[in-house]
């Protein structure tokens, strides 16, 4: 018995000519237990109710964003293995990918190959997000990253609430949003929060407005 039958695969993806051809491809490298669906909803419903190994997900499904599907896939199991497979290749959004969890960012652009070779890979790893997309030139362009903790503040931040707001809000001291704060202005080389913000906009790191 190939060891990826021993795993639960999970396919989304909108478009059904892709989810029919990965499945497909899949199937044929030794995957078994496979599950499809075709939107956020469809997916986060089976997330809750199954557990799988590695869920392979599109970025954007119609009803909302691939990366939603990792905070409720973690929270059923921990040591799920999330993959964005995706057409758009930016360093901001291998960084969101990183922050939220994700351990495989590979653009469509990659062959079949490189795609059946990888997520089997992923299934080893113990941490880090491996990239494969030709369009970017290499990974010491990746930002600094901030943590998820540093998104949620700098998000409350951009939403015009103070130090101490926030800190009522995420209940936790004012010493430490601060300390949050000057974490984010060095890893963002920014001297302040309206230089922070419109940097984390610029790289779709929280919301525009």
């Amino acid at each position: 018995m190939s060891e990826l039958s021993q795993h639960r695969i999970l396919v989304v993806d909108d478009h059904q000519i892709i989810r029919a051809g990965l499945t497909s491809a899949l199937l044929n490298d030794g995957w078994s237990d496979i599950s499809q669906a075709n939107s956020l909803g469809v997916a986060s419903d089976l997330i809750t109710k199954e557990s799988f190994s590695l869920i392979l997900t599109d970025q954007y499904l119609g009803d909302g964003e691939g990366l939603a599907l990792a905070e409720i896939a973690i929270r059923v199991n921990p040591n799920v293995k999330l993959a964005l497979f995706t057409f758009e290749s930016n360093w901001a959004l291998i960084e969101r990918a990183r922050v939220c969890g994700f351990s495989l960012f590979i653009s469509k652009e990659c062959s079949l190959s490189t795609l059946l070779t990888a997520v089997e890979e992923v299934m080893h790893t113990r941490g880090g997000l491996a990239i494969h997309s030709p369009a970017l030139p290499g990974r010491n362009a990746l930002l600094s990253p901030l943590s998820k903790s540093e998104i949620e503040v700098l998000s409350l931040l951009s939403q015009g609430l103070t130090a101490r707001e926030i800190s009522l809000l995420r209940y936790n001291s004012e010493a430490t949003i601060k300390s949050h704060l000057a974490s984010i202005y060095r890893k963002l080389e920014c001297r302040n929060r309206v230089e922070a913000i419109k940097k984390a906009r610029d790289l779709s790191l929280i919301a525009t407005r």
